[in-house]
C-alpha cells in the first residue's frame, strides 16, 4: 500500500483542481474517481457559469474566450477552457399561470454581444478533459474506477478504503465527492451540520422548442403546493 502526502477522492471539477494544484506544490498525490471515464458526464448538470454579469459569491468570473480560459480574479486562478460556449442574454421567471418576470433588457444586452452576456452555458464533459490534462502533468497518480465506500482516521491522517478492497493513506484527504459526500460523512465531519433535505435532479436535452428566443435562461415555476420547478438553458453545443 503505497502513502501519499494527499489522497483526492472525486475527480470532478474541485478534485482536479485540488490534485493539480497540490501537486505543483510538490506533494505526492492519489486521486480517485468511481467513474472509469473521467470525463463521461453521468448526473444532471446545468453546465452553466453562475454569472458573468456581476459578482456572485465575493467572485467575478470572467469567459476569457481569446485565451481559452475560465478566470477568476477575485481568487488568484485561472482554469483551461477550449471547448464550446453559448451565451445568454436574459434570464425569465414564469409562473405556473402564466405570468413572467424578465431580468435584463434582452434586446440591449444582445446588441452588446459578449459584453451583455448575462451568462453563458459550456461543455462540461471538455472542462474535465482540459483539468484531466493539466492533471496528467504533474505526476499525480490517477485512479479511475475506484468507489471508495469507507473512510477512517489514523494516527498519521486517514485511510480510504474502495469496493474492490483497495486501500488509500494519506497526511491529508480531500472530500471532493459532492455534496451528499461520503467521506465526510464517514470522517465525522458532517456531526455539526443541519440537514435540510434532499434535493432530486433530472436532465433531458431537447429540440424544437418554440420558445421566445434560444439565448434565454428560463425558469417556470409549478403550482404554489408542489415543491418543483424546470429550467431551460441553451446548449453550449448542438
Amino acid at each position: 500500500m503505497k502513502r501519499y502526502d494527499l489522497v483526492v477522492v472525486g475527480a470532478g471539477p474541485a478534485g482536479l483542481m485540488a490534485a493539480k494544484t497540490a501537486a505543483e506544490y510538490g506533494l505526492s498525490v492519489a486521486l480517485l474517481e468511481r467513474k472509469k471515464d473521467i470525463c463521461n458526464i453521468t448526473r444532471a448538470c446545468g453546465m452553466m457559469i453562475i454569472s458573468l454579469s456581476g459578482p456572485y459569491l465575493g467572485e467575478r468570473v470572467i469567459l476569457n474566450t481569446e485565451q481559452k480560459r475560465l478566470c477568476f480574479p477575485a481568487y488568484g486562478f485561472t482554469i483551461p477552457y477550449d471547448g464550446p460556449y453559448r451565451n445568454f442574454y436574459s434570464w425569465q421567471l414564469i409562473s405556473y399561470n402564466g405570468e413572467v418576470v424578465q431580468l435584463g433588457d434582452y434586446e440591449l444586452n444582445k446588441r452588446k454581444g459578449e459584453s451583455g452576456r448575462v451568462s453563458a452555458t459550456y461543455d462540461k464533459s471538455t472542462l474535465l478533459k482540459c483539468l484531466l490534462r493539466e492533471a496528467q502533468t504533474n505526476s499525480i497518480d490517477i485512479f479511475s474506477g475506484k468507489t471508495v465506500i469507507d473512510a477512517r482516521h489514523t494516527k498519521e491522517g486517514a485511510r480510504v478504503i474502495t469496493s474492490d478492497g483497495d486501500t488509500f493513506e494519506g497526511r491529508y484527504v480531500i472530500a471532493a465527492d459532492g455534496r451528499i459526500s461520503r467521506i465526510a460523512r464517514a470522517l465525522g465531519v458532517n456531526k455539526e451540520r443541519t440537514f435540510y433535505g434532499t434535493v432530486i435532479s433530472s436532465g433531458s436535452y431537447m429540440a424544437d422548442l418554440d420558445l421566445p428566443a434560444d439565448d434565454i435562461f428560463y425558469t417556470i415555476f409549478m403550482a404554489e403546493k408542489t415543491p418543483m420547478r424546470f429550467y431551460i438553458i441553451p446548449k453550449a453545443s448542438d
